[in-house]
């Protein structure tokens, strides 16, 4: 425990606790900077295909395939020789025999332009150890996405994490649904993107990829450095308590005992004043803040400050709600009317008092005595 104390004492002494939270502070910084991997424009032409069902003894066609500075630029009819026609593009990341590592990236963007509305699905094809057989195209993890594209320049962002196998995957590899581990996308082969299954027949498609990245969200981790800052300031706070607390208790104490004085505050003195004389005078009509400020001894000033600061109000606030409530009082435990009453409460003039009493009330005195009547019977 004392190597303990002595070791707080040396990193307060020094401030050697700032360094922490400076270092933290700098890794959320840096965990801000939002990671992206660029996949197009970047990759090379030669890896970068076009595709029909024709491949699977479909009728479907390509119209246009071209690839170009603004991107690259498909056109297709899809026809209905096969149940679902396809055409589309395809992305190659494997080099040789080693996959993609996207494993640090949580999210998918495409930049994509289309000439009419339609739906276009994304796939992601990844490794699947032990089972995938590259000769056998659909031995690949299938991780699909579908977009829906208008006629007109779109950025589609999606999370990695809502790319799911779709059931004919499952069916086709006859596996159970629940069979594959989590996917990390360690090992990615290509991407293709292609129609949507709602697209029509014998109509021209073309759409532009502009370009396809991938992006880490580094706000997670700035999260993550946030919080550690916050675990270290409360675990330093608890450590310097014990500090504190252990040389209290190796002081030398004096024991000493007295009786307290009863004083109060200057402040809460001069309230009670105040308050007094105000609910002790406040039918006076001639009551001001400046005969009240005599009569308790108060400056002027300081009486607004004192209702402001404690009573929430200024002080002619607080003198009529003094006086109405009274007036209220009276409307329900006597048969005086208006007029006396308001006399009676410190207003010379009713009309000023029905004004007031309306603006605190909602409602006429007469009103307050009627509805009271009311409610009675």
């Amino acid at each position: 425990m004392r190597k303990l104390v002595d070791a707080v004492h040396y990193i307060h002494t020094k401030k050697l606790y700032l360094l922490p939270p400076i270092v933290f502070s700098l890794l959320f910084l840096l965990s801000l900077y939002n990671r992206t991997l660029i996949v197009f424009p970047r990759l090379s032409s030669t890896d970068i295909e076009a595709f029909d069902d024709r491949a699977s003894d479909g009728n479907s066609q390509l119209d246009l395939f071209s690839i170009d500075s603004t991107g690259i630029s498909i056109a297709y009819t899809l026809r209905n020789k096969q149940q679902y026609p396809y055409a589309g593009i395809k992305l190659k990341l494997k080099k040789g025999a080693q996959f993609r590592n996207l494993s640090n990236y949580d999210n998918f963007s495409i930049d994509i332009t289309s000439n009419i509305p339609q739906d276009l699905n994304v796939f992601i094809y990844t490794n699947i150890p032990g089972f995938t057989d590259e000769s056998k195209l659909l031995t690949y993890r299938f991780l699909s996405k579908a977009f829906k594209c208008q006629n007109k320049f779109e950025q589609f962002t999606a999370p990695l994490k809502t790319f799911a196998v779709p059931t004919w995957w499952f069916v086709h590899n006859s596996l159970p649904d629940d069979s594959l581990p989590k996917e990390t996308y360690r090992e990615v082969a290509e991407i293709i993107l292609e129609n949507g299954y709602t697209n029509q027949v014998n109509i021209p498609y073309s759409f532009t990829l502009h370009k396809l990245s991938f992006h880490k969200n580094m706000f997670s981790r700035g999260v993550l450095w946030s919080g550690a800052c916050g675990v270290w300031v409360i675990l330093y706070i608890l450590i310097f308590l014990m500090y504190k607390s252990s040389i209290y208790r190796n002081e030398k104490k004096v024991v000493i005992s007295y009786e307290p004085l009863e004083v109060e505050n200057s402040t809460d003195e001069q309230l009670n004043r105040v308050v007094a004389c105000i609910a002790k005078e406040y039918k006076n009509p001639d009551l001001t803040v400046n005969r009240v400020a005599s009569e308790a001894g108060v400056l002027p000033a300081k009486i607004s400050q004192l209702l402001r600061e404690n009573k929430s109000c200024s002080y002619k606030k607080y003198l009529n709600a003094i006086r109405i409530a009274e007036a209220k009082r009276l409307l329900l435990e006597t048969d005086r009317n208006v007029v006396e009453i308001a006399g009676k409460v410190g207003y010379n003039n009713v009309t000023h008092f029905n004004r007031i009493f309306k603006e605190t009330t909602g409602i006429s005195p007469r009103q307050f005595r009627g509805t009271a009547s009311d409610s009675e019977q």
